[in-house]
């Protein structure tokens, strides 16, 4: 995106290069799931968690075959895919493909959802380790203020 500014124009944001994504038509497309598509399919992941939309993302996203694919796209994939279990009270299941990945080693995202999966559970000892946990393993994350909040809250219990 480029800033287009003039003074005596309020300033607009305008797309310079930028592909422009028509989710419906990338719904009827992609009616497989391949390797050359999982760009459209972490596109579809996100579109559907805008719109809290969860059952599309758990149903697409396991029909995909992990070991194929690089390391990147398997933690975002599966991000997305433990972030629609969590989000339809399937806690469990969400902790469970989160504990799977940290081999792979988790970012602050998936290390914050898996603080969230404890708390959903019921394991407040447990979710608030983690998120102090998650404060020291990633001090400059955009969640960390959240972790504060949420661990301090966790501790009045």
């Amino acid at each position: 995106m480029a800033l287009i500014a003039n003074p005596f124009i309020s300033p607009t944001l305008s797309p310079i290069g930028e592909k422009v994504y028509d989710i419906p038509n990338i719904l009827e497309s992609v009616n497989e799931i391949s390797l050359k598509n999982i760009h459209q399919i972490k596109l579809l992941a996100s579109w559907f968690t805008l719109n809290i939309n969860y059952p599309p993302i758990i149903e697409m996203i396991s029909k995909i075959d992990f070991s194929k694919l690089e390391k990147n796209n398997g933690l975002d994939l599966n991000y997305w895919l433990a972030n629609a279990l969590l989000h339809t009270g399937q806690c469990t299941e969400a902790q469970d493909i989160l504990h799977a990945n940290r081999a792979l080693t988790l970012d602050d995202r998936s290390h914050f959802l898996l603080a969230m999966t404890y708390e959903c559970q019921g394991k407040i000892r447990e979710a608030q380790e983690e998120y102090l946990e998650f404060i020291k393993q990633f001090p400059n994350s955009d969640y960390k203020v959240t972790a504060l909040i949420k661990s301090r809250m966790l501790g009045r219990r």
